[in-house]
């Protein structure tokens, strides 16, 4: 299994979008990159673990997950960089490939020397848009599907297979 390890802030701060909602309203600007990256995991396959820094906060560490990734909180002192240098060595024997997503050029470095592959945050950003745009074009083609079939039947037997989907 492929992972992604995201510095979280970091991928906020390089979206134009992201940043400015971050300006006005950070929870909502991380929520945001968690349902787009849920939505990325859920298509690709690959596991998705974002990490914060816990800058500002007093605390232990804090861990969650949003449908199928990891959200994972520093605890108090430990920045973003540390906690995904010691998650790649934890899992880089158990995955095929692990992949950090950040843009901080020192942090890529060092990864990269630990085994795991950089992928910049535009990069990420990117491939989060491609993926998004491949789904919503596989719902348009499986919706006209579902049209092109209720014209060629009639009414009752649409009802019917209706009615077999619901139960």
């Amino acid at each position: 299994m492929d992972y992604i390890i995201v510095d979280g802030y970091n991928i906020i701060g390089a979206s134009l979008e992201l940043s400015a909602l971050r300006d006005q309203n950070l929870e909502e600007a991380r929520h945001q990159l968690q349902e787009r990256l849920s939505e990325y995991s859920a298509y690709t396959g690959r596991k998705v673990i974002i990490v914060y820094d816990a800058h500002l906060t007093k605390g232990t560490a804090k861990k969650n997950r949003l449908n199928n990734i990891e959200i994972c909180f520093t605890e108090h002192g430990v920045t973003a960089d540390e906690y995904i240098e010691k998650t790649v060595v934890d899992i880089i024997r158990q995955a095929n490939k692990v992949y950090v997503a950040t843009s901080d050029a020192l942090e890529q470095r060092l990864v990269f020397g630990k085994g795991a592959l950089r992928l910049s945050a535009r990069e990420l950003l990117l491939d989060i848009k491609v993926v998004h745009e491949q789904i919503v074009d596989e719902i348009s083609k499986s919706q006209q599907k579902q049209t092109r079939i209720k014209g060629v039947i009639n009414q009752e037997i649409a009802r019917v297979f209706e009615d077999w989907r619901r139960k």
